[in-house]
C-alpha cells in the first residue's frame, strides 16, 4: 500500500493528521493534500467524530413510562436542539424531538410534522411522538387531546 493510501486508511480509523504526519515524516499540510486528493473531508485534529445517535442519547434523561427530557440546548419554546453531523462548522441545528422520531422510526413522511402526544416540548420519548399533519397537530394543541400541559 502506498503512503497516501495508508494515510487515508489511518485517518478513516480515527488517527489525527498530526499523528499520521509524524508516522510518515511529512508535514501536516502534506497529509491534508493527500486526504484532499482522495476526496476525504478533513476534520480538525482530535478524535473521530461521534455519530448523531451517540451524541443524542447521552443528552436524554430517561424515565420509564414517562417523558424523556432533553437535557441539552433548547429554543425559547422549550424544544430541544442538536447540531447535525456536520458540527459547528458545517452542521445545522436539528429539533431534538424530530431526531428522536427518525432514529426510532425512520424518515418523517413528507407533509407531516411530529406531534408530542404528551404536550411537553422537551420530551424526546419516541412513544410520545407521532407523525401527523400540521392541521391535526394544531387541533390537538388547542383541544387538549392527549392531555394539555397549559392551564
Amino acid at each position: 500500500m502506498r503512503k497516501h493510501e495508508e494515510a487515508v486508511r489511518l485517518y478513516g480509523n480515527g488517527s489525527t493528521q498530526r499523528d499520521i504526519a509524524k508516522r510518515f515524516g511529512v508535514s501536516q499540510s502534506t497529509i491534508g493534500l493527500w486526504l484532499a486528493k482522495a476526496g476525504v473531508v478533513a476534520r480538525r485534529n482530535g478524535p473521530s467524530p461521534r455519530s448523531l445517535a451517540d451524541r443524542f442519547w447521552e443528552k436524554v434523561e430517561f424515565k420509564p413510562g414517562d417523558c424523556w427530557r432533553w437535557l441539552a440546548s433548547g429554543n425559547v419554546l422549550g424544544y430541544g436542539k442538536i447540531l447535525s453531523e456536520g458540527g459547528a462548522a458545517n452542521g445545522r441545528w436539528l429539533k431534538a424531538h424530530r431526531v428522536s422520531y427518525e432514529l426510532e422510526n425512520g424518515p418523517i413522511p413528507n407533509g407531516l410534522v411530529i406531534d408530542h402526544a404528551c404536550r411537553e416540548p422537551s420530551c424526546v420519548n419516541p412513544a410520545h411522538l407521532e407523525a401527523v399533519t400540521q392541521s391535526e397537530n394544531c387541533k390537538r394543541g388547542l383541544t387538549g387531546e392527549h392531555g394539555n400541559r397549559w392551564p
